[in-house]
């Protein structure tokens, strides 16, 4: 369990040979504040791991999407990258159609 200086608490769990689940991570949280998304967001990016929720699936740069795909992992088209704590909060909360309104309108700054 970890609690960030928000106060938002964060459980992180990761697989193991043992119970079957080798290479696999878990983040369980209930509110998306923005240190929660950095946490994640870094987290993601140092182990170049994709971020799944029930609507896509997000990456921090397209070389942790080619990772991701290299090991097998199952994504589809709605594998996004996100280049920023921001991008992934609006892509976990709000989905992937609102992310990529969003990060049109980031590009178009």
């Amino acid at each position: 369990m970890i609690q960030l200086a928000d106060g938002v608490r964060m459980e992180v769990t990761v697989g193991s040979k043992q119970d079957g689940e080798q290479g696999t991570w878990g983040v369980m949280f209930r509110i998306l504040s923005p240190d929660a998304m950095k946490f994640l967001y870094e987290l993601a990016s140092a182990g170049k791991f994709l971020v799944q929720s029930d609507d896509a699936s997000v990456a921090t740069s397209e070389a942790a999407k080619n990772s991701a795909k290299a090991r097998g992992n199952d994504f589809d088209a709605k594998c996004a990258v996100a280049k920023s704590p921001e991008e992934m909060g609006v892509l976990l909360k709000d989905g992937f159609e609102a992310w990529k309104a969003y990060a049109q309108q980031v590009t178009n700054k």
